[in-house]
Formats: C-alpha cells, structure tokens, sequence
C-alpha cells in the first residue's frame, strides 16, 4: 500500500479529487482507489510506473472500459424502451479488474459514472455531459465475465467530494438551460444568452476548463477571468460569472 494523502491535487483544472471519484487519463474512464503523494511513497516499488515524474502525486486507479476499448461483447444490452431515459449519447462502461498507478499530469479531468437504473429514474440528467458514462456490468474477479453490478453496490462520488460539488452545479445549469429551451416562448427567440450568476471560483474554473478542451467558440473577460461565455447551438450560448 502507499502513504497516502486524503486527495491528489490535478492541476490541469485546479482540483483535489480524492477515493471514490471517477476520472480520465489517457481517454480511459477510472475510478480513483488511492492517493500517494509522491513516487517513492508507492509500496511496494515493483508497482511504481516506470518513466513517471518524481514531482506530482499519483493516483492509484481501477480501469472502467468501454466494450470497445476491451474488445468484448455486452451479453447484456440496453433495452430502449425499459431504459428510454439512457440515450446513446451516454457511452456505456464496466469495471474491470485492472488497476495501475497513474501520474497526476496523465489525468484530463474528472467524470461521472452512473448506474442505469439511476438514469433512467431521471435522478442523475446525463445528456450532453461529454464525461458522463452510464454501468450495469463488472468483471466477475473469480473468472473474468461481466456480471451485473447492481445499483446498490455504486456510488458516483462521495457525498462531499469535488466531483459531487461540479455535478449539483452542472445541474443548476441543466434546470437554467431547460428554463429556456422548454419555456412556453423557446419558438420566439432568434437568440439567448443563459446567464449563470454568483458561480463560485471552483465551479467556473471547472467550466472554463471544459470549454477550453472543447471546440467552440470561447470568450473569456477583463484579464480575470471573470465571465465566460460557450456557444451551445447557433444563437445560444452560455455565460458564468465568477463569484470573488
């Protein structure tokens, strides 16, 4: 086991992620296990990554593949209309048996995995979310075939964590989004502008991160990084201000 500190600190978007939450590296979906502060802190040393910076912390991390990164089959598929709420949109996972030590630089951002059975039950509003995966399966440790993995047996993050925190607030944005694209008057605007207002420091800079790794057109303020603004479709767009 290594000397562990409670959270690793992921500079790319100025976070501390902790056990329990999802992230990806490398175009791979994982769930953190531990934290290590530094290399030498990995014990024993044959598990250390080999070529890895000294600096930085590392996260030790169980691999959740897609089917196609695995290169298997789901015995088990999606039946659209028991799961209407599951779209296609929302890439689907597994938890495997694999689980390396993994550098904080190779980490991209975090990410949410939720059980079907929660999606479908509207509590966790995936769509759109490009980091938002959906599980119902696990690698069975005893002979390697995906079984189920009930509802019960996941949790998406822990209840305090940073990633809980960016998900009730991408949430705020769903309800102000929907406030507009679902209001009674959606036919009439030509254009609109969803404001979000009073964002704290760590979600608009979770949002600036995103949209920086993202295609669109950005528009960012007064050297301070203050607003933000991302274009959603042709005509609307999305701006936070940031929360001194």
């Amino acid at each position: 086991m290594a000397k562990t500190s409670k959270q690793g600190y992921i500079e790319h978007f100025d976070a501390h992620v902790g056990p329990g939450e999802f992230v990806l590296f490398d175009n791979t979906v994982g769930r953190v296990l531990d934290v290590a502060a530094s290399l030498s802190d990995i014990t024993p040393a044959h598990v250390r990554p080999t070529g890895a910076p000294n600096d930085g912390c590392f996260f030790h991390i169980q691999h959740y593949k897609t089917f196609g990164e695995a290169g298997v089959e789901p015995e088990v598929h999606l039946d659209p209309y028991a799961y209407s709420n599951v779209t296609d949109e929302i890439d689907e996972v597994f938890a495997s048996l694999t689980e390396e030590w993994v550098h904080c630089s190779r980490v991209s951002c975090i990410a949410f995995v939720f059980h079907v059975e929660s999606i479908n039950e509207q509590t966790y509003a995936c769509n759109g979310i490009s980091n938002a995966f959906c599980i119902q399966l696990k690698q069975d440790p005893g002979n390697d075939e995906l079984v189920a993995h009930g509802v019960r047996e996941h949790l998406p993050f822990p209840r305090k964590s940073y990633s809980a925190r960016i998900w009730l607030f991408l949430q705020s944005v769903h309800l102000e989004c929907r406030k507009v694209f679902s209001g009674p008057r959606r036919y009439l605007y030509k254009s609109e502008t969803i404001k979000l207002l009073n964002v704290n420091p760590e979600c608009h800079d979770y949002v600036l991160c995103r949209m920086r790794d993202g295609s669109d057109t950005i528009f960012t303020h007064d050297g301070k990084r203050k607003t933000t603004r991302r274009f959603l479709v042709p005509g609307f767009g999305l701006q936070a201000f940031r929360r001194d």
